[in-house]
């Protein structure tokens, strides 16, 4: 068995995989240890208390962070904590390589980035995706920066360097309430929520776009998955082949503002259920509460994924674009019950 480490379980995406192992694991899923990585005590607190294996690391120490994968026996991460800063993973899989070469055995390494890499107005040229295409080299034609894409592409490299099994999981939009032991929102739909419960009316952008999505819960199991197929010994493209899209459906902007204003008119928090037309981005911005570099991303793009590697590792999700249109309530309706503004991950929609 392998032992296992979460970064940013404290997070929405890592908190929700934490409690999803949690459970599997009760339910007989032979894992290792389930070990995860904290900043401050209140942390270690709450996710000590539900079973995991708590390690007070700052995740920016290179040296501290190789010294507890190597004595904390660790064999698989899932880096949940940041898809912007390739530093962090480094440290993660240069203890990996450590751990390596005294076992003999070999350690892997998911890092969990986000669909925003391959939005239109981020640089990606390359429209609509598959994540058995050749990300690799389909990123490194682009010379835009992109803080996701890049950050995928040096975190594979550095990885293919140290002999350390990589895997970039992409996830688009998340939706969906979690159900780690922190945070349990995502941030666009709750973000749309909030904003137009306070505006008493919904609105749009006057243009159209596509986005990809998941159900937090089926993310979560998507990684499952590949931990089964790495326990199982199946093989999966690593490194520059690493890619991996967890996609259920796609979705229009229009669609999903159209069916969220006719929930919240139901609801009785706003009084009709026109979508209405903001005048301007700035317009927007202000509403929303965003900066326009946000706005461009979330709001602007088109990011189509389509996952192929998912059905290959036995990942069966269970939510669609109609559960998804028609569930809204249960979005409003989470909103409204746990209250605080969740924090926003600054790269993409997909670290909700």
């Amino acid at each position: 068995m392998s032992n296992i480490l979460i970064t940013g379980a404290a997070g929405y995406i890592g908190g929700t995989l934490l409690d999803v192992l949690l459970k599997q694991h009760k339910q007989g899923l032979e894992l290792g240890k389930l070990h995860v990585t904290v900043r401050t005590a209140d942390q270690a607190s709450a996710l000590s208390s539900i079973g995991a294996t708590v390690i007070r690391v700052d995740l920016r120490d290179e040296n501290a962070v190789k010294e507890a994968v190597v004595q904390h026996e660790i064999d698989i991460v899932i880096h949940c904590a940041s898809a912007i800063d390739a530093s962090l993973a480094k440290s993660l899989i240069a203890g990996l390589q450590q751990r390596k070469k005294l076992t003999g055995n070999e350690a892997h390494f998911i890092h969990t980035s986000g669909a925003s890499a391959y939005a239109d107005t981020e640089g990606w040229q390359h429209g609509p995706v598959k994540d058995t295409d050749a990300v690799y080299s389909l990123n490194k034609q682009i010379e835009t920066p992109g803080l996701a894409r890049d950050t995928d592409t040096a975190v594979l490299e550095y990885a293919v360097q140290c002999g350390v099994p990589a895997y970039s999981v992409n996830p688009p939009l998340v939706f969906g309430r979690g159900s780690g032991a922190s945070n349990q929102l995502s941030f666009t739909i709750p973000l749309f929520v909030r904003t137009f419960m306070r505006t008493k009316a919904v609105y749009k952008l006057p243009i159209e776009n596509q986005w990809s999505a998941v159900h937090v819960v089926d993310l979560a199991n998507y990684y499952v998955c590949i931990l089964q197929a790495i326990k199982n010994g199946t093989p999966l493209p690593s490194g520059y082949d690493g890619y991996m899209f967890p996609s259920t459906h796609q979705f229009s902007y229009s669609e999903l503002l159209e069916h969220l204003a006719a929930a919240l008119h139901e609801m009785g928090y706003i009084d009709s259920a026109e979508v209405k037309t903001w005048p301007s981005k700035e317009a927007a911005c202000k509403d929303l509460g965003i900066g326009p570099e946000v706005l461009r991303t979330a709001l602007c793009s088109n990011t189509i994924i389509i996952p192929v590697k998912g059905e290959t590792i036995g990942w069966k999700p269970e939510w669609n674009k109609e559960r998804f249109l028609q569930n809204l309530k249960d979005e409003v309706k989470d909103v409204v019950e746990l209250g605080a503004t969740s924090k926003m991950m600054t790269v993409s929609l997909a670290q909700d």
